[in-house]
């Protein structure tokens, strides 16, 4: 039923803590993500929406994106706290947004819900440029966008979502 094997799931059980669990990407630039847990779980930009929602388990329910070039995973192989949202061109994969998770960037974590001042100076640390935007922080030759809480209507200072897609010419108009 679900693709991870269950050591990987406990993992992401809620403990009687109730700390949040999240499941970790892994950004290649200019190709997409890899879960860090499975490499199996690949989101490569135009790879087949078929293919995709073979290996994320769609259900038309609980997939359905805002639009019909989207699917939306929201509890990710009915883990909490992971949400997925993807946009295709054409049934080929063309953007990948983490609105709930982690995504490993040169060994730097970005994680929604976390810290964007740490978060942008960590990545600007590592030689990355980000212009600031009216909802967000984006490095444009990584295809990186990282989502600002504030600028998006927030009182707190957090990463709203990291987003990078096959390429960011949409973002430049």
């Amino acid at each position: 039923m679900i693709s991870l094997p269950s050591q990987i799931l406990e993992r992401y059980v809620q403990t009687s803590s109730y700390q949040k669990h999240f499941m970790k990407w892994k950004f290649i630039k200019d190709k997409g993500l890899i879960l860090e847990e499975n490499p199996n779980i690949i989101l490569l930009f135009d790879q087949p929406r078929q293919i995709i929602r073979q290996q994320l388990l769609f259900n038309p329910t609980k997939n359905k994106g805002r639009a019909d070039s989207e699917d939306d995973y929201q509890n990710l192989f009915d883990i909490s706290n992971n949400w997925v949202r993807l946009g295709f061109d054409n049934d080929e994969l063309f953007e990948i947004e983490i609105l709930d998770g982690k995504v490993n960037v040169n060994d730097i974590t970005v994680q929604t819900q976390a810290n964007l001042s740490d978060t942008l100076n960590a990545l600007k640390r590592d030689g990355f440029h980000f212009v600031k935007g009216c909802y967000s922080h984006t490095d444009f030759n990584a295809m990186i966008d990282i989502g600002d809480s504030y600028l998006n209507g927030g009182e707190e200072n957090y990463v709203r979502w990291f987003y990078t897609a096959k390429n960011f010419d949409h973002l430049l108009t």
